[in-house]
């Protein structure tokens, strides 16, 4: 009697013993994000506030899903900085100080997806980026005038590992860490005037091969459509 009452309810309520509906292997091969061909993502980097772009980061980027485990992705980032100060300085009434930053990246990287029907999409990513940044710190006083600037550009290849989780299939936050290495050249120049006097000028280049595997985290939210 025991036996025909297991089999009946195997034949008559096949989900209370397997544990799913009868249509769930359907349900469960259903991805449950947009990591599929043909996807696009528009990516920013979160940096405490939302939607807080970070140039250093690659700031705003664009993501092509070419199949369900391979993407390119193409990133921008720019930054202007400046600033201006007038302290009271004894012996230096007119003392007056101006700074100002500009940085520009952009990189374009290769993703790879471990397993993109997980719940926790892990993936790796290769590939090169080119920073440019421009300094220029100016200040001036009763008889001077001095002025530096520093102008540098970077050709790096970055190695990227991280994972990406879906809370909707159209939303997704990632976090990822890279290691960046390459060659940079840098240009600094100084200039000192003494009124009524030609300026003192110097200029030095340098340059050299580096290699970043420090702490360099990001985490962004990725919109799909």
């Amino acid at each position: 009697m025991t036996r025909f009452l297991i089999v009946a309810a195997c034949v008559v309520f096949p989900s209370l013993v397997l544990g799913a509906p009868a249509d769930s292997t359907s349900a469960a091969a259903a991805p449950r994000n947009s990591l599929h061909g043909g996807m696009w993502a528009l990516q920013f980097d979160v940096n405490g506030s939302l939607l807080s772009v970070d140039p250093f980061s690659g700031g705003v980027s664009v993501k092509r899903q070419f199949t369900r485990k391979s993407a390119l992705r193409f990133g921008v980032g720019f930054n202007g900085q400046g600033s201006t100060s007038d302290p009271n300085i004894p012996g230096s009434p007119n003392y007056h100080s101006e700074e100002s930053r500009d940085n520009t990246s952009v990189e374009v990287l290769y993703q790879r997806y471990f397993n993109p029907s997980a719940r926790v999409n892990a993936y790796w990513g290769i590939g090169p980026s080119v920073d440019l940044l421009h300094l220029t710190n100016e200040t001036s006083a009763d008889s001077t005038h001095a002025k530096s600037t520093l102008t540098s550009w970077g050709l790096l290849g970055m190695v990227v590992v991280g994972a990406e989780w879906f809370f909707v299939p159209e939303l997704s936050l990632h976090a990822e860490y890279t290691a960046t290495g390459g060659y940079t050249r840098e240009t600094r120049e100084n200039s000192l005037t003494y009124y009524g006097q030609p300026p003192d000028k110097r200029k030095t280049v340098s340059d050299g091969w580096y290699a970043d595997v420090g702490n360099r985290v990001r985490v962004g939210l990725s919109i799909y459509f």
